[in-house]
């Protein structure tokens, strides 16, 4: 996709979580659905038809499950949340993109059509972010000017506040169930 002045935007997956909750197996190769539990954000992203695909992860063998997406390798001793927002909107930035959709690796059930429909509100207002019940949470849209910002976050909070900030016209409603991210293996069920 691209904006109306020709700058790139970007598809930008977040898969760099330790997983404590789940156990000692990494959740993203666990079976959801017939495939790897990552293929399923994979998949969503790539029918979006993104000029740049990147994904933070700290296991580079699951790049094989990732065709199409450029790796940005976080270290096994980063904090995992803002570190890895950090880093993944560094690489974003560099490459000049325009903007990005920030998704999570461990949300199967989210759909083509609301990550189709955070990149159309997030280029008509700069910012969009799903809602659920009025939580504003990823996925979410960042224009280029919030890349800064977002490069200065610290701790476990990622872009809460930043979201905050959202208009109203761009806050995306989606059921619960499609903002579920996968935590413990019953979850897989």
């Amino acid at each position: 996709m691209t904006r109306g002045d020709g700058g790139p935007r970007a598809g930008l997956l977040l898969a760099a979580g330790i997983s404590q909750r789940f156990g000692p197996a990494n959740k993203l190769t666990a079976v959801y659905r017939g495939k790897p539990l990552i293929q399923h954000a994979v998949a969503r992203l790539r029918e979006c038809g993104f000029e740049h695909l990147w994904v933070v992860l700290r296991d580079p063998d699951l790049m094989p499950l990732l065709p199409g997406f450029t790796p940005v390798l976080l270290r096994d001793d980063a904090p995992a949340l803002s570190e890895s927002l950090r880093q993944g909107i560094a690489a974003v930035q560099e490459n000049g993109a325009q903007g990005a959709l920030v998704a999570l690796a461990d949300m199967p059930l989210i759909t083509s059509g609301h990550l189709q429909a955070l990149y159309h509100a997030g280029a008509a207002h700069g910012l969009s972010a799903s809602s659920r019940d009025g939580q504003l949470m990823p996925p979410a849209w960042f224009d280029a000017q919030y890349f800064d910002q977002l490069q200065g976050l610290q701790g476990d909070q990622g872009a809460s506040k930043l979201l905050q900030t959202t208009l109203p016209a761009a806050r995306i409603a989606c059921p619960a169930r499609e903002l579920t991210d996968i935590d413990h293996p019953q979850d897989l069920q």
